[in-house]
């Protein structure tokens, strides 16, 4: 079996999530359409770590991180009502930048991978491969089963079954982007690709057979254990300015289920409500775009994530240490900004860079002396981890974390070890015996058997061991 390295699960890593992991783990039945293709939600981060195109510099300091500019105010147009006449590139700068940024990687890492593969074939063939744009439904339907079985990583070793189907998925995309809408090489009811569809399933079924991706890394939750050892080395608390800041981080994945590096960027005060009800103090997040919800006219049955979490007063009252930090970025601005010395915690106006925020996780874990896979995702599996040892119904854990299907949040839930150690010792052998002390207690058992033969009563001949009898009765039968 051969161990995932970066190269490995690129493909598979570029994104946070795998909201559409149905159509991956159930095979090649139910395909994405254009739509979900185009929408697909990877956040492979979970299975196998975080791994990113991006350059990480762990050690960068956020005191090269650029002010953020002021965004406008809705309908801030100067006063007037309809704003000025836009350009045809001011229209496609709007649609760009409303799309996926980790889903454009995983497209154009997708296509270099293929181009590759076109340019090694053309120079050791004599008929020159055409561009996939540019291919008729039977070439590609030939071309991309041979490219499927051919490719391998830049180190000679093959691609594991998930990434061979999430290059699928980035041709595809790539022949959307081309305006080639008559072509779906995934769409089991197109039977022009149906050759390639056989070659892609076969080949993942092989794959797998032979070990590759078996070895799946995933982001390991933070046990109530571990958090209270956070709690306990100061590493949470409001002492000092970085350490309310990790709480904040911390709980602001856990109790909300924040776990992408943008989404923790983007955050603004403005998103904390402070409130108190009959029910007690809560902290109320009002969610806005994120990685499951980009509103729009796919999603126009959804809405933005909303979430009330109530607090009891006391020394670790959530509630109270929102406030504290809110109170010291001023209740405005971006969420995450350099903290101050002194106190009580103040923070400047230089915004957390976005490599300070995607080490964020690590940094608290390893401040507690927690060894394991821990990133950003951690929070979140920390969410539905807790929720799910507590017995907590599905629909309300989704609710926290923002998935949209049960099976989608199942792969977040994490058995306790309590849980994991009844399963063993009810399976497990048990602990062996000696033959003498086994004869020994069968024969205590025989002997015990045979004492309650010689007490039971015989009645109308018959040894009677089991059920009940009659003594001193008179009996009637009517004909």
């Amino acid at each position: 079996m051969c161990g995932v390295t970066d190269e490995d699960i690129e493909l598979s890593q570029v994104c946070d999530e795998i909201e559409e992991e149905n159509a991956i783990s159930e095979g090649l039945c139910e395909v994405l359409n254009l739509n979900r293709v185009e929408n697909m939600d990877c956040e492979i981060g979970t299975e196998f770590g975080s791994f990113n195109l991006d350059t990480v510099d762990p050690v960068a300091d956020i005191s090269d991180a650029k002010p953020r500019p002021v965004k406008s105010e809705p309908g801030d147009d100067n006063g007037e009502r309809f704003g000025k006449p836009v350009t045809d590139d001011e229209i496609s700068k709007l649609i760009t930048s409303n799309e996926n940024a980790n889903t454009k990687k995983n497209t154009t890492w997708a296509l270099k991978v293929f181009e590759e593969w076109r340019e090694k074939r053309n120079g050791n063939s004599v008929g020159e491969i055409p561009l996939l744009h540019l291919m008729t439904a039977e070439q590609l339907n030939f071309y991309l089963g041979r490219f499927i079985v051919e490719t391998r990583r830049e180190d000679g070793i093959e691609y594991p079954p998930r990434s061979l189907y999430l290059i699928s998925c980035g041709i595809l995309r790539h022949l959307r982007n081309k305006n080639v809408f008559d072509k779906n090489i995934l769409d089991n009811n197109d039977p022009r690709f149906s050759e390639f569809r056989k070659i892609l399933d076969s080949k993942m079924k092989d794959l797998l057979k032979r070990g590759f991706g078996t070895a799946i890394k995933q982001a390991e939750p933070i046990m109530p254990q571990d958090e209270e050892s956070m709690w306990e080395k100061v590493v949470f608390g409001d002492g000092s300015s970085e350490s309310l800041q990790h709480t904040m981080f911390f709980y602001n994945c856990k109790l909300f289920s924040l776990r992408g590096h943008n989404e923790h960027h983007e955050l603004e005060c403005s998103q904390f409500v402070l409130g108190e009800d009959s029910s007690g103090k809560y902290v109320e997040f009002i969610g806005r775009a994120s990685k499951t919800y980009k509103g729009g006219l796919a999603q126009m049955q959804l809405t933005n994530k909303q979430i009330r979490h109530y607090s009891p007063p006391g020394e670790r009252c959530i509630v109270d240490f929102y406030k504290t930090y809110l109170a010291g970025l001023g209740n405005e601005g971006p969420f995450y900004r350099r903290p101050l010395q002194g106190h009580p915690p103040k923070y400047g106006n230089q915004v957390v860079g976005v490599n300070k925020l995607k080490t964020m996780m690590k940094t608290i874990c390893a401040k507690a002396g927690l060894s394991g896979q821990y990133s950003n995702h951690s929070g979140k599996r920390t969410c539905a981890t807790q929720l799910f040892m507590a017995g907590v119904d599905e629909q309300e854990i989704m609710r926290r974390t923002g998935h949209r299907s049960e099976k989608a949040v199942r792969k977040y839930k994490k058995p306790c070890d309590e849980i994991s150690r009844k399963v063993s010792e009810v399976l497990d052998p048990g602990v062996p015996q000696s033959r003498e002390k086994r004869k020994r207690e069968e024969s205590d058992i025989e002997s015990e058997n045979e004492g309650h033969l010689k007490k039971t009563p015989r009645v109308f001949g018959s040894d009677i061991t089991n059920g009940q009898h009659f003594h001193n009765c008179n009996i009637s039968f009517n004909f």
